[in-house]
């Protein structure tokens, strides 16, 4: 295990304004279960999502070095007559697909070179729920690749086949696939993430769910890669000891609300409802011997690293430290936090202000809580590097 280093200028795949895969897989909501309150679901990046993926972005660019090493090893087959089919899973608003996309595309045709083989353009197929804002995803996409390279979008769920069969060359992911397929039926006394419950029967819910999704979505994977096609994955994950790096932020937000709760702001039932339907997959979680059997999926290649965000320390600049991380969690959290507010309070209490206002106050305090004291949040996030070929 090692800490990309820090660095305070903007990464590359930032700079070029071109995708974090950090789109939820999931949406609506669930109905109550047993009488109990029923979790948030409706879920989807901020406007401004590209922005605000710093962290993302320092992610892509080192998944792009692990795509460029394992196209070079000869993990996608050279015998390819038309373009190849490259696939990013969850591309949100585009701020960082292109730096992966390039690099495979970079890597193939350097292979193809050295076996004395013509080139070939590429296709990348950038996969989000229909509800993303393909719009802007094609927008960004495009005005950063290449011309030898097409953007296509492909609505649906990754947790779906959403590519022909056999017909995928290389596959990546980035930051997106913590999310859950759907909404788990259980709720997290006095949390809001499910892992910081970990080890409760209530975490062991989230946990199940996980291992089912990664099964399934390992199977759509194999279906849609060609024999020999490579699945490249970035994802937040927890060390053995179950460290994720968020822990700080995560506890900031449930101490946030469970404040706004206390001075009557919100309602029990809205705080109860505030839960995220996610799970940081551990190694052994990721190389799930029976789920990758099924898929015919062999690892390559497993890292494990604690990225930085790439900014100044926060003792530097505590007011723009603040900003920026509060500004981080706003662009992957606000729908789900709007969604609880706007959720009717239960009977007998009332909500003070609209959705929209509770949300703006819910943030504004994270932020302020922040930049009292910025060194507690400043810390890594630990990141699994997964490189899977299809046998």
């Amino acid at each position: 295990v090692r800490v990309a280093p820090r660095d305070t200028a903007m990464p590359s795949a930032a700079n070029n304004s071109s995708s974090s895969s950090a789109s939820l897989e999931h949406e609506g909501t669930q109905d109550k279960v047993n009488g109990a309150v029923e979790p948030a679901t409706v879920c989807v990046m901020a406007d401004d999502y590209n922005e605000n993926a710093c962290l993302q972005g320092a992610a892509c660019d080192i998944l792009a070095s692990v795509i460029a090493w394992a196209v070079a090893r000869e993990g996608v087959p050279l015998n390819v007559s038309g373009p190849l089919v490259i696939a990013d899973y969850g591309a949100s608003h585009g701020a960082n697909s292109s730096v992966p996309a390039i690099a495979a595309a970079q890597a193939f045709g350097s292979l193809r070179a050295s076996s004395g083989l013509p080139s070939v353009d590429s296709v990348l197929m950038v996969q989000d729920l229909p509800e993303n804002n393909f719009t802007e995803l094609l927008k960004v996409t495009k005005s950063a690749l290449p011309d030898s390279i097409t953007p296509v979008a492909v609505g649906g769920s990754f947790y779906e086949r959403v590519l022909p069969r056999n017909s995928l060359h290389l596959g990546f992911s980035s930051t997106a696939m913590h999310w859950l397929s759907s909404p788990v039926p259980a709720l997290l006394e006095g949390d809001i993430f499910p892992i910081q419950a970990l080890g409760s029967d209530e975490a062991f819910a989230f946990s199940d769910r996980a291992a089912s999704d990664w099964a399934q979505l390992l199977r759509m994977r194999s279906e849609e890669l060609v024999t020999g096609g490579l699945l490249v994955l970035a994802n937040l994950a927890r060390t053995d000891y179950g460290k994720t790096g968020s822990e700080a932020l995560y506890n900031l937000m449930s101490r946030t609300a469970k404040n706004l709760c206390a001075e009557g702001v919100i309602t029990e039932k809205q705080l109860h409802r505030l839960t995220f339907n996610d799970w940081y997959r551990s190694r052994a979680e990721f190389e799930d011997p029976v789920a990758l059997a099924a898929a015919s999926l062999v690892v390559e290649r497993h890292d494990t690293e604690f990225v930085r965000f790439p900014m100044e320390h926060a003792t530097s600049d505590p007011e723009a430290f603040a900003q920026k991380i509060t500004d981080y969690a706003r662009g992957w959290s606000e729908s789900t936090v709007f969604s609880t507010f706007s959720h009717p309070a239960s009977s007998g209490s009332g909500t003070e202000g609209t959705a929209g206002e509770l949300t703006r106050t819910f943030f504004e305090r994270v932020r302020l809580s922040i930049q009292e004291n910025p060194s507690a949040y400043d810390s890594p996030l630990f990141y699994s590097f997964l490189v899977l070929r299809k046998v």
